[in-house]
């Protein structure tokens, strides 16, 4: 398909059956005729001296140039370069780690554009009714801005469900797993104020912790609920706090 006839197809123009592509269609927004003529223009830079590589499917497997994708393995055609090879290790890594996504993505997209159900997808890939619907709900509700690529689709999940589906505040729990590195099960304990596994103590230290654990407790549910800058205070206050105690 050329240029013309490509960018016709974008825009709509002569078209009874409109095509969108799938960022404006999953997210909204308007297909600038500028922005196509830059795309363009980078993959005729970018393909200079290359073959295009051809992708197709059938029921036995998927052609990806010169890699082809089985059920029960992957051919390798002969000649490949070692450049060839190393692309399509990090493209296998990226499937990988973002397959949930890709398959939330890939489903909200046929549901809009092409009315497609969860039942449908689900006779097509084999993938359960309630697989389907959860990856779906966690790629809508966390649009491409909003994801870290440090996290797992775990995690993402994980805390959309803990915060009973409010998308702000597990964005707020999740910017803080992902700067602070906290494992799914971290992040889970730190949304619902559970404090770190007091060690066995007698005397003074079992007094302590039993209060430690109440009042930790309840004062990490407040910073939950507290904007940026309170949240810095109490962490002063707390600071000052065992700043006294080992004065004492």
């Amino acid at each position: 398909m050329g240029r013309k006839k490509f960018t016709n197809a974008i825009q709509n123009r002569g078209n009874t059956n409109p095509t969108e592509n799938v960022g404006n269609l999953a997210y909204g927004g308007d297909v600038d005729s500028k922005m196509l003529d830059q795309f363009f223009d980078e993959i005729a830079q970018s393909t200079k001296g290359q073959n295009a590589i051809q992708i197709s499917a059938s029921e036995t497997g998927i052609d990806i140039g010169n890699f082809r994708i089985l059920p029960t393995g992957l051919q390798i055609a002969d000649g490949v370069s070692v450049d060839e090879w190393q692309a399509f290790g990090k493209h296998i890594h990226m499937m990988e780690t973002a397959i949930q996504w890709i398959i939330g993505d890939w489903l909200a997209y046929g549901e809009r554009a092409y009315g497609k159900t969860y039942q449908d997808v689900s006779e097509l890939t084999g993938y359960s009714y309630d697989t389907l619907r959860n990856l779906v709900w966690v790629a809508r509700q966390f649009n491409l801005s909003y994801r870290y690529d440090k996290l797992s689709h775990t995690h993402h999940q994980k805390a959309l469900l803990a915060c009973h589906g409010d998308a702000d505040v597990a964005h707020q729990w999740l910017e803080r797993a992902s700067t602070g590195g906290w494992s799914v099960k971290r992040m889970l304990d730190e949304i619902a104020g559970v404090s770190p596994t007091p060690p066995p103590a007698k005397g003074r230290m079992a007094k302590f912790w039993a209060n430690f654990e109440g009042f930790a407790k309840k004062n990490i549910q407040i910073a939950s609920r507290a904007g940026e800058a309170e949240r810095r205070q109490m962490a002063d206050a707390l600071r000052k706090l065992a700043d006294d105690l080992e004065k004492n």
